[in-house]
C-alpha cells in the first residue's frame, strides 16, 4: 500500500480520580480521528501496565493505552493536531497528560531497540520526563508531546509505544469486533476490562516503506498548552 504512513500512537495520564474521563476513552476517540481522516486501525486499542510506584504521580493503575494504524501520508499533521485538541477538550483538570506518535521504522534500525528497551523499563524502573523527552530528541520518527500540566504523561505515552512495537505486551481494551479487524478498519468496542493479550504478532514491527516524509515532520518534541475555556 503506497503513500500511507504506518505508526504507533499513544496518551498516558489524562483523567483524575473523578473518573469523569478516562484514559482509554480519550484513545478511542482519538483513533475514531484517524478513521475519519481516511486511516484505519491494527487489532484495536491496547492497555499497558506501567510501574506501581510511590514516585510515580499516577491516578490509579499507571497504565497507557496505545493502538496500531495507518493514514494517508498528507494526513498525519491534520492527526497530531486533531489528538492534541481532543486531549485538551477530554482530559481532567489535574490532569498531566503525555501523547507520542512514531512512524513504524525498519526492524533494524538500531534507534528501535533503545524505544522498546524505554517501554519495558517503565514497568519495572522509575524513569524522568527528562529521560523520555532525552530518548525522543534522538528518534526522528518519534515526536513526544507535553499537554498542559508536568508533563508527567510523557513517560507512559512513550512507554506505550515501546511496548506496542514489541509486539508481545498489553491487554486489549473492550470488546473485540473481529470481523471489522480483518478489515482493518474497527478499534476495540467500548470501556469495561478487555480479555487477550495485544500481541499482534509482527504487526508492531511492520517496515514502513514509505515513512520519510512523515518522519521529516516528527524531529521535534513540542509541548502543547490547551487554550483557556
Amino acid at each position: 500500500m503506497n503513500d500511507v504512513t504506518n505508526f504507533v500512537f499513544c496518551v498516558d495520564d489524562t483523567d483524575d480520580l473523578s473518573k469523569k474521563t478516562s484514559t482509554g476513552a480519550v484513545a478511542e476517540r482519538i483513533a475514531q480521528e484517524a478513521l475519519q481522516l481516511g486511516g484505519s486501525i491494527q487489532l484495536g486499542i491496547t492497555r499497558h501496565q506501567l510501574l506501581l510506584d510511590p514516585r510515580v504521580p499516577y491516578t490509579s493503575h499507571n497504565s497507557a493505552m496505545a493502538f496500531a494504524g495507518s493514514l494517508p501520508m498528507g494526513r498525519v499533521e491534520a492527526f497530531l493536531q486533531e489528538a492534541e485538541a481532543i486531549t485538551c477538550s477530554m482530559m481532567a483538570e489535574t490532569a498531566n497528560p503525555g501523547l507520542c506518535f512514531a512512524v513504524i521504522p525498519e526492524a533494524d534500525d538500531p534507534l528501535l531497540t533503545e524505544v522498546l528497551s524505554f517501554g519495558w523499563r517503565a514497568k519495572r524502573e522509575f524513569i524522568t520526563v527528562a529521560e523520555a523527552f532525552e530518548l525522543a530528541s534522538r528518534v526522528p520518527w518519534v515526536r513526544l508531546t507535553q499537554i498542559d500540566g508536568t508533563g508527567d504523561g510523557v513517560v507512559g505515552a512513550l512507554a506505550g509505544v515501546g511496548l506496542r512495537l514489541s509486539g508481545s505486551n498489553g491487554r486489549f481494551r473492550g470488546r473485540l469486533d473481529l470481523e471489522s479487524l480483518v478489515l482493518g478498519k474497527s478499534t476495540s468496542q467500548g470501556g469495561g476490562k478487555g480479555k487477550g493479550n495485544g500481541q499482534g504478532k509482527g504487526q508492531g514491527r511492520k517496515q514502513n516503506k514509505d515513512s520519510s516524509p512523515a518522519t521529516e515532520q516528527l524531529k521535534t518534541a513540542p509541548s502543547k498548552r490547551c487554550s483557556a475555556p
